[in-house]
């Protein structure tokens, strides 16, 4: 990652960090792009798309929220992957009794 951009994510963690203390960085999942796969099937069949994932963090998606200085710092560098495109994962659970298992996040989530 350039320095640049790496600085003025930083920036913006630090002072994410004096208003929410208790927030912390993570690795998440990122959207780079997508394929088809074509198969020798007849029409009727599903398309099938193969997603492409990488890596980012919850650091560099706070930084790229909210602030139009991270828009032109991509914009002059013109490399879509610096861009978080960060992709939530989600799950049902339902156990073997026919219950259903509900998360509930926490009150401390950070809500921009």
């Amino acid at each position: 990652m350039p320095e640049d951009v790496r600085a003025f994510v930083d920036s913006v963690w630090a002072a994410k960090l004096r208003e929410h203390p208790r927030m912390y960085n993570a690795l998440k999942f990122r959207f780079q792009g997508h394929h088809h796969v074509e198969e020798q099937v007849p029409s009727s069949s599903p398309v099938k798309v193969v997603l492409e994932l990488g890596f980012t963090d919850y650091k560099h998606n706070i930084a790229s929220l909210r602030s139009q200085e991270w828009t032109h710092l991509l914009d002059a560098k013109k490399d879509p992957k610096l861009w978080p495109n960060i992709l939530g994962c989600s799950v049902i659970v339902e156990t073997s009794d026919g219950l259903v298992v509900v998360q509930k996040r926490s009150n401390n989530v950070l809500r921009l």
